[in-house]
């Protein structure tokens, strides 16, 4: 896992105008625009945000991006978070747990990984599904 640095001084729908539709899906009000905005300065143009859950993360805020390439979780910088990268090669496992009304999401590599919680029912299952279809999908590839 890397900590990653910021892309620069390109506005957000320059970089990712994606991130303004799941923006919307993801109803902005429970994160707020920090976490947005940290994300987005974190994930490279040429990669595209497929999924987007929303969660906690240590005790704080956090979002959980899945890319074309790798699952970003981005920490609130105001709670002392920061942005984890985990190249998709690298899963080598994503489970879904349910408690009570929401449910987290836990995505592991060899050498540790990270977990989101409190996330909605009804999308947090088929991301993980999806999720583990792909890192299969990339572990048979590689033989």
């Amino acid at each position: 896992m890397a900590v990653l640095g910021s892309l620069g001084t390109r506005t957000r729908q320059q970089v990712h105008p994606e991130l303004l539709d799941v923006r919307d899906r993801e109803h902005l009000w429970l994160t707020g625009r920090t976490l947005h905005r940290t994300l987005d300065a974190h994930v490279p143009a040429d990669e595209e945000v497929r999924e987007l859950l929303v969660g906690a993360v240590d005790g704080g805020r956090g979002l959980l991006a899945v890319t074309d390439a790798r699952v970003v979780v981005a920490q609130d910088p105001r709670d002392g978070g920061e942005c984890t990268s985990i190249p998709l090669g690298e899963v080598t496992s994503v489970e879904w747990n349910r408690h009570g009304p929401t449910g987290s999401v836990a995505v592991r590599t060899a050498h540790g990984g990270c977990v989101l919680r409190h996330v909605d029912l009804h999308r947090g299952p088929a991301v993980v599904l999806d999720l583990q279809d792909r890192t299969s999908a990339l572990r048979t590839a590689r033989g």
